[in-house]
């Protein structure tokens, strides 16, 4: 598990399950227009690890998935009824993203704990609409172990001395092997007539 596989994975818990529909993108500019409201944006904007020990690469992981959802409502023909409109439609889309990541099963099986959970709503009345916006942010934790990080590179091993060792005065018995620098062609159809 890594910060992009856990953005990759939210994006298909949430894509299809909340008021915005199969408009959930990542990654993708923070730039929208109001045509494409509701839609969602989904990133990792911060990762931190806690190592485990000294002795191999052990860490607990928390990344922090920020989900920012946007929408846009006009004010009513006899209401100005926008505002409130938008500030609804925000704490819906907040707890069906909530309910889609936090319910995951991909999600949880991949990770150890939702660690915190943050949300801000903004409204503005600028333009001809009520626009909102809606961040989430979850500390989310996970192992990360040698098999996630590349091997360590080392040297090819070109030849192995091995002895074997004896009392003072005896012959010490050994052995030398190198080891060939090119593997042999075993493509080639080498037939003796």
């Amino acid at each position: 598990m890594n910060s992009a596989r856990l953005r990759e994975l939210a994006v298909q818990a949430i894509r299809g399950k909340t008021l915005a529909e199969h408009r959930v993108y990542s990654p993708r500019d923070w730039a929208t227009r109001s045509r494409d409201y509701p839609l969602i944006l989904v990133q990792t904007v911060y990762e931190e690890k806690f190592s485990k020990g000294r002795n191999s690469p052990q860490f607990d992981t928390v990344t922090t998935l920020q989900i920012a959802a946007r929408l846009e409502e006009l004010d009513g023909e006899l209401d100005d009824d926008g505002a409130m409109k938008v500030q609804l439609n925000l704490e819906r889309l907040k707890e069906e993203i909530e309910r889609a990541v936090i319910n995951s099963y991909e999600i949880t099986r991949f990770t150890q704990q939702i660690k915190h959970v943050r949300s801000q709503l903004n409204l503005s009345p600028e333009g001809e609409a009520h626009t909102g916006q809606l961040v989430i942010q979850m500390d989310i934790e996970y192992f990360q172990g040698p098999d996630d990080f590349y091997p360590i590179e080392g040297d090819e091993l070109q030849e192995l001395h091995l002895e074997i060792a004896m009392q003072d005065g005896t012959a010490r018995p050994g052995l030398d092997i190198k080891f060939p620098q090119q593997a042999p062609d075993l493509t080639s159809n080498n037939t003796d007539s």
